[in-house]
């Protein structure tokens, strides 16, 4: 006859099912971890681009034909209010130029490729920030039409 409680095995089996329950949760924690902090920087680094390439756009929308604005190793050129404006990739920052004093627009650019074809305006602005599962590289692209002067 059985007395009350429980046996060896049936403690050892509890155990090793609990232990496979909770690898399983610890596993599913650490996925939807990875793509929260993945996520988290994708959308950081997209927003700074995005700002970045909002910003070099508003400028271009600015600048006069007259000089026109000049596409060159990586550089965007262009005339705003009689100022020379200068875009370029500067040790993975977007700066922008004014009056030879250098802004940052945005980090984590690895690239600007600008393109000028008479008053259209194309720019490809790459950026890319490192997490601890890895580089995300994010492209960002805009066209701008350069006003002719009055």
């Amino acid at each position: 006859m059985r007395k009350h409680g429980f046996t060896l095995v049936e403690l050892m089996m509890v155990c090793a099912v609990s232990s496979l329950v909770i690898g399983a949760v610890f596993v599913m924690s650490q996925a939807g971890t990875q793509a929260w902090v993945r996520t988290d920087a994708q959308l950081t680094s997209l927003t700074e681009a995005q700002q970045a390439l909002d910003r070099l756009s508003e400028d271009l929308r600015a600048a006069s034909q007259n000089p026109v604005p000049t596409c060159a190793g990586g550089q965007l050129t262009m005339t705003v209010g009689g100022v020379p404006i200068t875009y370029s990739v500067v040790n993975t920052n977007l700066t922008r130029t004014q009056n030879a004093t250098a802004q940052v627009v945005a980090s984590g650019v690895t690239a600007l490729t600008p393109t000028c074809s008479q008053n259209l305006v194309s720019v490809t602005l790459t950026a890319q920030v490192g997490t601890r599962y890895g580089p995300l590289t994010q492209t960002l692209q805009s066209q701008v039409w350069v006003r002719t002067p009055s």
